[in-house]
């Protein structure tokens, strides 16, 4: 397999050059890899906050927000963000009046909000923290000493619930 990161690469093959440039522990790993098919996926990560509802479209998934891939919650956000819409929309058919929609958007609008923007806001804290070696030593030292740091940060994240409500200790939403 011949690697490039020219336009006619794919982005596939140009995470992996990426990879197998920067990299020095996966060369041996890889070496003898072979690719089983095309790459099925590989782009730009968009972390944030989007709008959920505009013109009778409602957005689920990525398409709504998107955490940092550190905290590995973008298919339990997806489905989450498809369920909260789901309990969000009226129960009745013929009950999707334009006035009725835009009730819809903003009930799930707010319930969106209330369960990711504190997972979304961890994400980038830690993506940035990882990013400074400085800080990921002083990190990696308060999780040895405190380790119930960890609880916490997953919790923040979404993978766990908050040992207490996040309102009890003044985070806005």
């Amino acid at each position: 397999m011949r690697l490039t990161r020219s336009p006619s690469g794919s982005a596939g093959d140009a995470v992996l050059a990426h990879i197998l440039n920067t990299c020095p522990a996966a060369r041996p790993v890889l070496h003898k890899a072979q690719m089983a098919d095309k790459w099925l996926s590989s782009g730009p990560i968009r972390p944030g906050i989007r709008e959920m509802y505009r013109g009778g479209i409602f957005r689920v998934g990525n398409a709504a927000g998107e955490a940092h891939p550190v905290v590995a919650e973008g298919i339990g956000m997806a489905m989450q963000s498809a369920w909260l819409l789901a309990e969000s929309l009226p129960d009745r058919p013929g009950s999707f009046t334009e006035e009725a929609l835009q009730w819809t958007g903003r009930e799930y609008t707010g319930r969106w909000r209330h369960t990711f923007v504190a997972r979304i806001r961890a994400a980038r804290l830690f993506a940035n923290l990882a990013m400074r070696p400085g800080l990921t030593s002083v990190a990696s030292a308060a999780v040895q000493c405190i380790p119930s740091i960890l609880a916490l940060c997953a919790a923040w994240s979404g993978k766990t619930g908050l040992p207490f409500s996040v309102r009890e200790v003044g985070y806005q939403v």
